[in-house]
Formats: C-alpha cells, structure tokens, sequence
C-alpha cells in the first residue's frame, strides 16, 4: 500500500467509535438491549462533543515506545485521543509496521485499544487493500485482533461491503466471529439489511450466537418486524433460535408485550417454543402475571408445561415461592422436572430445605438426578456439611457426588475417608470413585493407595480403573503393569483402558505390543483390540492402517475392521472401497460394507457405481440383500462416515 499520511479530517468520527467499543467491550456493535450500555454510549458521545484536545495531524508514533509512552497518560480520554493523533499523522506503511509489531506482542489491553485505533484509521483510507495486508500475516493472536478491528471498523464505513469481504478469510473459527460482528454492526443501524445479509450466508455460518446478535438487536428497535421475520426463516432449528432471541429482546422493552403476539400464532411447534420463550421471558420478572396468562389458555397440555416453565424462571429469584407454586400440580413428568430445577436453584443457598422437598419428586431417576444435584451443590460450599448429610441419607447418588468432590479437592484425605468406612454398603463404587479422581491428577499415588487396601473385588476394580487411566500419561508401562496383574476383572477393566488409549494416542506404536501380548488371550479380547486399534488408526493413518489389516489372519474381529475401513475410504475412493469390501468373509458384514460403498459411489457416480454393483462376485440372495440395504439407506438417509 503506498503511504499516505492520515488527514485527521475524521478524528472526531474515529474517537468516537473507540470510546463506544471501550465503553461496551464484548458487546460492541450488537447487543443493544442493555439499557445500561445505551447510557455509556450517550455518555461517550457527549464526552467526544466536549473534548477541547485540538484536533490535527501529530508526529507519528515511534514504534513501541511511544506507544508506551502514550498509555502513560492516566486520563482515559486524554489517553486515546493522543492515541489518535499519532495514529492520524501515519502514513499506510507506518501504520503497517507499527501494527505488525503489536500483533507480535502480547495482547494486553492498551495493546488491543491500540490496534483497534490504528487498524481503524488504515481502514479509513482503502478497507479492501487493508485486508489484503491483514490476510499475509502471519497467523497468530495479533492476526485475528487485527482482523477483528478491522471488520469493526469497516462495518461504520460500509457494512454490506464488509459482510461480503467476510467470506475471503480463510478459517472457519474467524470467518465466523466475523461475521457475527458485521451482521450485529449492520443491525443497528439498519436490521432488515443485517437480515438479508444474513440470509445469504454460506452454510454452516448462520449460527447461534449470530443470530441472537442480530434479533436481540432487531427485537430492541422494531419487535413485531423482527418476530416476523424469524417466523418467515426456513423450519429449522435456526427459526427457533431466532423466535426465542426476539422475543427475548422484545421482553426487555416490554414484558407482556410478546402475549397476545404468541398467543395468535396458528398451533404448531414453532408456538409453542415462541410461547415458552415469552412466558419465561415474563416470569423472572412477574411470575404472576405469566400465571395470569397462563390460565387463559385453552389448552390443558399447554397450560401445564408452561406452569413447569414459569416455575423454573421464578426459582431463579425465588426458589422458595416456586416450589410452593409448583406443589399445586398434579405429579407428571413436567411436574417432576420443574421440582428438580427448583431443587437445584435452591440447593445453591438452602441445601438442606432443597433435600426436604425431595420427597416431592414421584420419578425415581429423577429423584436420583436431584439428590445428586443438591449433593453437588452442598459440598461446593460445605464439604464436611454434604458428607455428613449424604452419609446420614443412605443414599449411594448423594454420597458418591460428595465423595467425587472430595477426590476433586483433596484425593489422599478423600480415599482415607473411603478406607476408613469399609463397612458402609456403597464402599466398592466409593473406591472406583476416589481411584478415577486420584488416577487423574497422580496416578503412581493413586496405585500405591489402592495396593494397600485389602484384597476385594472393589480393590482390584480401583487397580483396574487407576492402569487404566495412567495411560494417558505413559501408555507402555500401564500395559506392562496389566500384563503383570492377576486374570481378574480388574485386569479386564486395565487392559480394555490401556488399549482405548493408547490406540487414541498412537495405534501404529500401540498395535504390535498389544498383539504380541495378546497372542494367547480370550477371543473377545482379541477381538475387541483389533477393533480398537484399527477405528483410531484408520483416523490418523488409514494407508498405514489398511496395511496392519491387510495382514491380519481371516476373522470376525478381521471382517470387522475391513467393515471400518471401508466405510471410511467408500466417500473418497468407492472403487478401492468395494474391493476392500469383497475381501470380508459372506454375510451380513460383507453385504452391509458393499451396500454402503454403492450409495456412496452412486452420489458421485450412479452409472459406475451401477456398474459396480453388476460386477461384483455375489450369489442372487445376496444380491437381493445387498440391493435392499442400499434401498434401506437411500430411504432413511442413514448417515455415511
């Protein structure tokens, strides 16, 4: 870019938009329904209309150090105006070089404030060769703040040009911030455009946080437009999403005000999230005016589910009052669900009331579900408190959940406590418990200990559970130590651990050991390890791993990695695919790998595949077989890997 040195002409519009980014941080350009980060803009703006620093162009900024020496200055707008000043007086390639350096630096804030400053007054003069220099840096932190800041600021210039510029980044993690910053910038200013754009985005970008973005925004200037709108998107889990980020936006503004909207809507799906959303919206501030609309509706079904609803929204204030509320109800499983989340709300401050309501619950697992809730929520703030509530309940959920934070915390104090209290019933899941936790953090103590108990079947499981888990840590000698353990099930439970990961780690290194060491062990073993090894290997080297099952002797556990193998090449190489397929032994297996290869195959080729399918070596039955998977998968669009 040639150099051009910055006229300062629009300092004003730039300080401006800084002390608005500054003033909302995360929320920059988008979440407009706070009412609170309205008033820090109204304050920004007026402090920039006051502002008696003169305006013009500055010496530039001397590298680094007068960087440093700007962010000195201990008054804030003092601080960034003489920021701007510098930044105005740089030419293209100072302001190139300057930023190159700070995107080597680590991203503290006065570095972010500084490279949202200069990044913006280089967007000033040409956006599209901006981004051009942004898109060669090197990838890196500084790189994507860079290209956030620029997007920010291109988005005040021109927002469509900005959103269409989006798609020429290449990663799909910053594409996607991206985008979400331009369509929220292009929101507030102008939200039926934001709208469109959107709608145009290439799959897989129209994504949540974008879309809560741009109608929390829509929904604070023009409510009934944006629920329009998200009522006209295409029936999918994205016209849900948009519903319940309107009417969210729409409830800031006025509570009762999305009601009778919802209440209008014809009886379908989409109703009832918009209902679910406008009642809980309402019921965190006036449960009872949600209850009030409630009992008007017609629907008996409806009524009950949203009364589960509104007693979830109220227990964040209330649990207390939710509960009792909830109490009126006849049990279902709504009723049941709603008393769970109340317990869980309420156990954060009142455990012990929450473990008396328990009993309100009428489904076993969710009882269980809420005792382990409230246990959880108990020893986060009074360990000693839980355990000794959860020992007095007998109940195996709550004391394992205080026993696993316990571990969590302290694993040695927690596997005394376990080894002092052999006698209590749920001792064996305690140990499994404690050796799962300890064998995390320090898995040579964590044997040790479990060594020294005396010999159970719970000890033996711990042993098991703890070689299993120090693989992650050295998965050699977690093998070694379960080849030399007693054929128990703890040994089972060791080697099938071991096995899974160090496969996951390195199936080449893992294969020839466990083989070899598996020599004489049960079928199913032998089994289970091909099986194991070969999925992880073919993901990290299917040509390698093609080649290990190549040479491993005719069996089902053979049958079945070929079955992996070829579901994982039939997308890219069909024709290698089938061949791999013909070689599994006649069966279900094999019938199963051709039929998936052939729909894969037709996808890109229905005539070859056709062919194919003709001149494979198969009997009329399996023929028919084969044809009816094909016609099976074709019909259910069963999923291809």
């Amino acid at each position: 870019m040639p150099s051009q040195p910055h006229t300062g002409k629009s300092r004003a519009m730039l300080l401006a938009a800084l002390l608005i980014t500054v003033a909302w941080g995360a929320a920059v350009a988008g979440y407009l329904r706070v009412s609170a980060l309205r008033k820090d803009l109204a304050a920004a703006q007026a402090e920039v209309k006051n502002a008696s620093h003169p305006i013009g162009s500055k010496a530039p900024v001397a590298g680094k150090q007068g960087l440093e020496a700007i962010f000195s200055i201990p008054n804030r707008l003092a601080r960034l105006s003489a920021l701007l000043d510098a930044a105005s007086g740089m030419g293209t390639d100072d302001l190139e070089q300057v930023l190159e350096q700070l995107g080597r630096e680590p991203l503290d804030e006065d570095n972010k404030i500084a490279i949202d400053v200069l990044t913006a007054c280089l967007v000033e003069s040409d956006p599209k060769a901006a981004l051009a220099w942004a898109k060669k840096l090197a990838n890196s932190g500084g790189r994507e703040a860079i290209l956030s800041a620029l997007f920010n600021a291109w988005s005040g210039i021109d927002p469509a040009a900005a959103i269409a510029a989006v798609g020429q980044i290449d990663n799909m993690g910053t594409r996607m911030a991206l985008y979400r910053s331009v369509i929220s910038a292009e929101a507030a200013a102008n939200p039926q455009e934001a709208f469109t754009a959107f709608m145009q985005l290439p799959p897989g970008m129209q994504v949540g946080k974008t879309i809560a973005a741009l109608f929390d925004t829509w929904a604070s200037m023009d409510p009934k437009s944006a629920m329009n709108a998200a009522l006209g998107m295409p029936a999918t889990r994205n016209r849900v999403f948009a519903v319940e980020d309107a009417l969210y936006g729409w409830a800031q503004l006025d509570p009762k005000g999305p009601l009778d909207y919802v209440a209008s809507l014809p009886p379908n799906s989409i109703r009832i999230s918009a209902m679910t959303a406008a009642v809980q919206n309402l019921a965190q501030s006036d449960p009872q005016a949600a209850i009030d609309f409630v009992n008007t509706l017609p629907n008996s079904s409806d009524r009950n589910t949203l009364m589960g609803n509104i007693a979830t929204s109220w227990a964040q204030n209330d649990p207390a009052a939710a509960l009792a509320f909830v109490a009126q109800f006849p049990s279902t499983a709504d009723h049941d669900a709603a008393i769970k989340t109340i317990l869980g709300q309420m156990s954060l401050t009142d455990p012990q009331n929450a473990y008396a309501a328990v009993g309100q619950i009428t489904d076993t697992t969710v009882k269980r579900q809420a005792m382990t809730q409230i246990a959880n929520n108990w020893a986060a703030s009074d360990l000693q408190g839980a355990l000794q509530w959860a020992v007095g309940t007998n109940s195996q959920p709550a004391l394992n959940a205080v026993v696993n934070d316990y571990a969590q915390s302290d694993p040695a104090a927690a596997a005394a406590y376990v080894g002092s209290n052999q006698d209590n019933p749920y001792y064996a899941q305690l140990l499994r418990t404690v050796a799962n936790d300890w064998a995390a953090a320090d898995p040579n103590a964590a044997l040790n200990w479990a060594k020294s108990l005396p010999p159970t079947a719970g000890t033996d499981a711990a042993i098991g559970l703890i070689v299993a888990d120090s693989a992650a840590q050295n998965p050699q000698a977690a093998w070694a130590y379960a080849q030399q353990m007693d054929d128990t099930p703890g040994r089972a439970t060791a080697e099938q651990g071991v096995i899974s990961q160090w496969a996951g780690m390195d199936a080449a290194a893992a294969a020839p050991a466990i083989m070899a060491d598996l020599a004489n062990a049960p079928a199913q073993l032998q089994n289970q390890a091909i099986s194991t090894l070969a999925s992880n290997w073919i993901a990290q080297d299917q040509q390698a791993a093609s080649q290990w099952i190549n040479q491993l002797p005719p069996s089902q556990a053979r049958d079945g990695a070929v079955a992996q193998l070829v579901n994982a090449a039939a997308s890219q190489d069909p024709a290698t695919a089938l061949k791999w397929a013909d070689t599994i032994t006649p069966g279900n297996t094999r019938e199963n790998a051709v039929a998936r290869t052939i729909v894969q195959w037709s996808k890109k080729d229905p005539a070859a595949a056709n062919a194919a399918l003709q001149s494979i070596d198969l009997t009329d039955q399996e023929r028919r077989n084969v044809t009816g998977f094909i016609n099976l998968m074709n019909r259910i669009s069963l999923p291809q890997q």
